[in-house]
């Protein structure tokens, strides 16, 4: 079991209608993996944040150089790189240490290095990656049956994603994939998209699939909008876009896309009910 501690809840991608994913943030020196994997199970569909309190220590401290290596996990699973839970960070620690981000601070995951910190406007916290994008496009072959709906294209990333675009919106909204197939053709996560209408103030719209990692619809994905951003930049001439998840939760995300990187940013809101929360 985890010692009893104090936790933060984090919302992270909110907006109008939008709530976003949900976080607890923790420090914790433990290394007991399995002990964090159930508790993700008792506090699931939130998402547990654990930071290193050495690392958050030399931070706040005015360590320079310092890169945080934070873990995250979610329904039972450990989650290698976790968007929303990156961008929960810095609210965290403006929260609990009124720590003041006027720079991007590393963050070293799964051999990535992200950055976090303010976004370019100073009213939204950041997080920005370079992006090595490799993308190849594939026959459509029996996707657009297990969609069920027709597709412009799919696209294979390098590091395991598929991005299905749908030929409209109204698809998107309307989709419900088979799910247990879906877990045998897909390898890291299915990320499906369409461009907005006319008439929507987003760019974009996105919904994305991860039941083999015990995630059926996921309510906010960072890490899916760094590719998505960088995807869409390429085909609207955009370099400042904003996209919109709809997921039953909804998430709201803006990104600014540059020629070897993205920064992307959002909402988000430290849960006001209780000044933290035992778990």
């Amino acid at each position: 079991m985890i010692e009893s501690q104090t936790a933060l809840r984090v919302q992270t991608f909110v907006g109008p209608d939008c709530k976003g994913n949900d976080h607890y943030v923790i420090e914790s020196e433990s290394v007991k993996h399995d002990d964090f994997i159930c508790e993700s199970l008792r506090i699931q569909p939130s998402i547990l944040v654990v930071l290193n309190p050495s690392q958050i220590s030399l931070l706040v401290s005015g360590h320079d150089s310092l890169a945080l290596e934070p873990l995250f996990f979610h329904k039972g699973h450990q989650v290698q790189v976790c968007g929303s839970g990156l961008l929960a960070i810095p609210q965290y620690l403006k929260a609990r240490y009124e720590f003041a981000f006027d720079r991007m601070v590393n963050v070293n995951l799964s051999g990535q290095c992200f950055q976090i910190g303010p976004s370019t406007d100073g009213n939204r916290f950041a997080l920005e990656l370079g992006l090595d994008m490799r993308l190849r496009e594939v026959e459509q072959g029996n996707w657009p049956m297990l969609l069920g709906a027709p597709l412009n294209s799919v696209i294979e990333l390098n590091d395991g994603y598929v991005i299905a675009e749908l030929s409209s919106a109204s698809d998107l909204a309307q989709l419900s994939p088979d799910l247990e197939q879906l877990c045998r053709v897909s390898n890291r996560a299915l990320i499906v998209t369409a461009k907005a209408n006319v008439s929507d103030s987003n760019d974009y719209l996105m919904r994305y699939f991860a039941p083999q990692y015990g995630n059926p619809e996921d309510a906010a994905t960072g890490s899916a909008n760094l590719y998505l951003m960088k995807y869409w930049q390429s085909k609207l001439n955009k370099q400042q876009l904003k996209g919109r998840q709809l997921s039953r939760e909804g998430g709201l995300f803006y990104g600014q896309v540059n020629d070897d990187s993205v920064t992307l940013s959002g909402d988000a809101r430290v849960d006001k009910s209780s000044d933290s929360v035992a778990i």
